[in-house]
């Protein structure tokens, strides 16, 4: 739902504020009288596209306001609801955008005749403000100081320069022009000059600024092919560079041959130019809310600032009279990682009889303690691999032990992104989720309404009431209004993660469920489930403590998932085959009165 709302946000703001950027510093300059033909049909279009972008802008900016209220207080509650609104940050900047909206486009609804330096100044702040209200909500926000902010704000404003130029270009009134090319032709050739030069203003701009944000939120070219961040940038990238050089064709190729028309015209040629030109801009525009529609996907992740995933790492400490170098890299299996140990002594491998282990566990987690036995594999080289089960950061201690000395130890810390229980969690529709609430109700609404407009602009555009590029707009806008209405049942989970336990919550249940558990679970995690039952100092990695806070963040279907399948790379068996979904379910219901205990509802 959030990357649809955003790729809709950014692609109406293209048309709320395009249009009279394009219309008082392009159009208004050349062809001046609004009341001609070609400029009366390119005015409606204009007004069109403005008043289309206000209402999606709107709609799409409440709507993910909404999206990120329900994810703080509880969105059927109007008073909590305002309340975020009215005073936090992000709700203000929501309802300010909402104000200014209106006032732009009435601006310039009431002024666009008259291209006043009074109403173009006006036009120009309302919308400086609508695009200062953008930045101070985005990842540049969030970084100190005002240099990635300002970045921010001159990179949307050259997108929306040139993104939203050219779409309003697009959309210009190519058989009007053509129907009287003798007329039209030294125009358009200084359109497309006019335009290029204000165009390549804004590339530059658009280069440095998004230099400088790929500084900020990407750790390096690697992140382009790893992390979602990463691929979804360099995808917006290719869009960007296509569209630059349809640019060049443009600047170097149709612009000076419509001059030379303009002195010497050939009406073959000059229809075969203005084709080619209207062909060209409207690829370049389609291009261009391609890569709108990934920069709002690429708004709904966190930015590449570190790997989305376990990165080989180094670490090198002084152990007595010992170097030790700690090498980890990750292997083929999900979560699998594997330690390399050097160690010298006085600038020569380790003696052959010093043993070394290690030992991993989760900070933030009580997952147990997994015991690594390094694997001798040369003169002071030893190795030994494990398995991260889950995202979070985690700690390795290290034990040297030399031949007659005392025993030497150091720790090291890493953040882990994925792990082992991350296998067979997919984004999947999952319609168990669907509850009624506001936000899923709008989400429906919403993209109701949405498919309902995509549909009248390709019936218009079919019918030459709109553009051609309205086409391609409104199937898009189809593809966002369906996944809108989707996205309330479109969850990354487990098969069973949202099935919720069948079984009540009552004293008969929880008594079977902890016969059950004594039976097949508690030789490894103990009677009373701490994870010291008898066979635990002999597991690797030691079964979990079932009574420590970490099990919360689980639902009962996430259990069951596990107790079907196992959990890979632990001791912990597939029980489907052993327990029937019954006692599985119940099973459950003693795990969870481990930490919550009748008692605690009476």
């Amino acid at each position: 739902m959030y990357a649809f709302l955003k790729s809709v946000h950014y692609v109406s703001l293209l048309l709320l504020c395009g249009g009279p950027a394009f219309w008082f510093a392009i159009w208004q300059p050349i062809y001046g009288n609004p009341s001609a033909p070609v400029s009366a049909r390119f005015a409606q279009r204009v007004r069109c596209g403005v008043v289309l972008g206000a209402i999606l802008f709107i709609v799409s900016g409440l709507a993910e306001a909404v999206r990120a209220v329900s994810q703080v207080v509880d969105p059927n509650i109007f008073e909590e609801l305002w309340l975020f609104l009215s005073v936090s940050h992000y709700g203000q900047m929501s309802l300010l955008k909402a104000m200014l909206t209106p006032v732009l486009a009435v601006i310039f609804l009431l002024t666009y005749r008259r291209a006043k330096p009074l109403a173009m100044a006006l036009t120009g702040v309302v919308g400086l403000a609508l695009l200062c209200t953008i930045s101070l909500t985005s990842h540049a926000a969030a970084r100190p100081g005002v240099i990635p902010f300002l970045s921010d704000l001159v990179h949307i404003f050259a997108v929306v320069i040139w993104g939203g130029g050219l779409l309003y270009f697009a959309g210009l009134p190519w058989r009007l022009v053509r129907a009287d090319l003798a007329s039209h032709t030294r125009s358009i050739g200084r359109l497309v000059e006019r335009f290029s030069v204000l165009a390549m203003a804004a590339v530059l701009a658009i280069a440095a600024t998004g230099a400088i944000a790929a500084f900020l939120h990407v750790y390096g070219l690697e992140a382009l092919q790893t992390t979602p961040y990463g691929r979804t940038l360099f995808g917006k990238l290719i869009m960007f560079g296509v569209a630059l050089g349809i640019a060049g064709v443009h600047l170097l190729v149709i612009g000076p041959g419509l001059k030379r028309q303009a002195r010497r015209f050939a009406p073959a040629r000059a229809a075969q130019l203005v084709q080619r030109l209207q062909r060209l801009v409207q690829i370049e525009a389609g291009l261009i809310l391609a890569g709108m529609v990934l920069a709002g996907v690429l708004t709904t992740f966190s930015p590449a600032e570190r790997p989305g995933h376990i990165v080989r790492q180094d670490w090198q400490e002084l152990l007595g009279d010992m170097q030790l170098r700690l090498t980890m890299a990750p292997t083929n299996e999900i979560g699998g990682v594997q330690f390399e140990i050097a160690l010298q002594q006085h600038g020569a491998p380790a003696p052959s009889d010093t043993r070394v282990s290690l030992y991993m566990r989760m900070v933030d987690h009580d997952m147990g303690l997994s015991n690594m036995a390094a694997t001798p594999v040369s003169p002071g080289q030893y190795r030994a691999s494990s398995l991260v089960s889950m995202a979070g950061v985690w700690q390795v201690e290290v034990n040297v032990q030399p031949p007659q000395a005392p025993a030497l130890q150091t720790t090291v810390d890493f953040e882990a992104p994925t792990g082992a229980l991350d296998l067979g969690r997919i984004r999947r529709l999952d319609l168990s989720t669907l509850t009624f609430s506001w936000v899923n109700a709008l989400s429906c609404v919403l993209g109701g309404l949405i498919i309902a407009l995509a549909i009248f602009m390709i019936w218009a555009s079919k019918r030459g009431r709109l553009p051609v590029w309205a086409t391609p707009f409104g199937l898009l806008l189809m593809a966002c209004g369906g996944a809108l209405g989707l996205s309330v049942v479109l969850v990354d989970a487990y098969p069973t993660t949202y099935i919720k336990n069948p079984l009540p919550r009552e004293t008969q249940v929880v008594e079977r469920g902890a016969a059950l558990f004594l039976t097949h679970c508690s030789v490894c995690h103990g009677q009373t489930g701490r994870g010291n039952g008898p066979a635990a100092a002999g597991l690797n990695p030691q079964p979990a403590n079932l009574t420590s806070p970490h099990v919360d963040d689980h639902t009962d279907g996430d259990i069951f998932w596990w107790l079907n399948y196992g959990i890979a790379g632990s001791a912990m068996p597939s029980f489907q085959d052993t327990l029937s979904d019954t006692e599985r379910w119940e099973l459950i219901r003693f795990i969870r009165s481990l930490r919550h205990p009748l008692a605690e509802n009476g």
